[in-house]
């Protein structure tokens, strides 16, 4: 069997329920817009036009039973309506259709705020439940209309096609469900980094590369700060490192003492301003050379660190 499977909101104008005139003649509306409800069981689709529910009124519900597995009328079998509001539920069970597949229910419910409208339909003595969210039944009749009037879907390029019209030919529907389409193709791929989550490891000095551990290995997550190796140089026959850092920190003391001694010197003005000036100019460079050098280094060996952690994005597992 063909079946033409729609996406969209279905059902438009199965049925006209007539205001409850029993209850409502105080009311004048000429129309009142139906509540549309649908819902699926594993065995049966059920679409209903109610009136709106309000305290103390009756609702006509118009419900049409499909069996999923030909989406053909329901021709037997009974079927109870529950509208549940809290601890408060008011049903009525029907043994049978009106006409096949339409069932027509009046419940009056007995107290104000969400509920959920259950339909139990008991064929052979096996039972199948299919439940409504998202009703609410109002304190007023006037509010419980004019909330089911905004709840109307309407479109210029709808068409009228009813229940009983869909059972007598190829037709079907199904839920709206968020699933891939089109031709999937399954393959492997590279993931590489983005730029801001890639940085480049300048080693300062030369010498020997020493990891701290055996676990330092492509792919291992590593966080801001932290060691991935050092470089000894004090092996080195040229450009020694500890030896640098030696000359360095003798430089800086040497620079120091000059200056201390020409500033005590300047006070009797035994030394001119301008030997001053120099003597502190030497100093002052001694000490950045000398700082630079104990920042970077240590007993010889440069640490190197991770300038980044680890990035918080995660690939797909789909990929």
């Amino acid at each position: 069997m063909k079946l033409t499977y729609l996406v969209s909101a279905l059902f438009l104008a199965v049925a006209t329920l007539s205001c409850n005139r029993n209850n409502d003649q105080d009311l004048d509306h000429g129309h009142v817009d139906n509540l549309q409800l649908i819902s699926y069981s594993d065995g049966f689709e059920m679409f209903a036009e109610a009136t709106p529910f309000a305290v103390g009124h009756e609702s006509e519900i118009l419900a049409h039973f499909t069996r999923l597995e030909n989406f053909k009328p329901l021709e037997n079998g009974s079927v109870t309506a529950s509208l549940v509001v809290g601890d408060d539920t008011v049903s009525q069970t029907l043994d049978s259709p009106m006409r096949p597949g339409i069932f027509r229910f009046t419940l009056k419910p007995g107290e104000k705020g969400e509920a959920k409208l259950l339909f139990n339909v008991k064929i052979s003595g096996k039972i199948s439940q299919l439940t409504v969210e998202g009703i609410t039944v109002f304190a007023d009749l006037n509010d419980a209309i004019h909330a089911a009037e905004d709840a109307v879907i309407t479109s210029s390029n709808g068409a009228v096609f009813t229940k009983e019209q869909s059972w007598k030919v190829d037709f079907a529907t199904e839920e709206i469900r968020k699933e891939p389409f089109g031709q999937v193709i399954r393959t492997i791929g590279q993931i590489q980094p983005s730029p801001g989550d890639e940085r480049i490891v300048v080693a300062k000095t030369g010498g020997v590369v020493l990891f701290p551990g055996d676990d330092v290995v492509e792919g291992r997550a590593v966080g801001a700060g932290e060691t991935l190796f050092t470089i000894d140089g004090s092996g080195m026959a040229d450009n020694n490192l500890s030896v640098r850092f030696s000359e360095a920190r003798n430089e800086y003391s040497l620079a120091r003492a000059e200056y201390d001694r020409k500033a005590e010197l300047a006070k009797d003005r035994i030394v001119s301003q301008r030997e001053l000036r120099r003597a502190e100019t030497e100093m002052e460079n001694a000490r950045a050379n000398f700082n630079n050098l104990q920042k970077n280094f240590s007993a010889g060996k440069q640490s190197v660190n991770s300038p980044i952690g680890e990035s918080t994005w995660k690939p797909d597992s789909r990929f």
